[in-house]
């Protein structure tokens, strides 16, 4: 079967990153998986089409791991996901979408595909 892109995957839960993995894995994603911001960071000289990155995290936030990959990738997507309410306002200065934890499989899922689409067409 072939992949339908590259996702990195940065969570602290580790469930939520389990859970998460497989799902993608399923629907055909290549998925690396990571559980802190730090790990994350040291990605940055591999090739993914996209990085979900969680904003609590417990070394750095996921906007200074966002900060970091769209610096040295910057036409990589990226989503945030977060359970928190009330992100400071910089949070989303360099990701492509944000999503709530909790938003549904069906609106994650069509968030993936539509990132990774515009990311491998730009990059065809």
């Amino acid at each position: 079967m072939n992949s339908r892109g590259r996702v990195l995957c940065v969570d602290d839960d580790l469930q939520v990153l389990s859970i998460t993995k497989d799902l993608l894995e399923w629907k055909g994603y290549e998925v690396a998986a990571v559980a802190s911001g730090e790990a994350a960071v040291a990605q940055l000289p591999q090739q993914f089409d996209l990085l979900i990155v969680d904003y609590n995290l417990p070394d750095i936030n996921g906007d200074i791991v966002a900060e970091r990959w769209k610096r040295e990738h910057p036409s990589v997507p990226i989503l945030m996901v977060s359970g928190c309410t009330g992100l400071p306002v910089h949070a989303l200065d360099n990701v492509d979408r944000y999503l709530a934890k909790g938003s549904g499989t069906e609106i994650f899922l069509g968030m993936i595909s539509e990132l990774t689409k515009s990311h491998t067409a730009m990059c065809a």
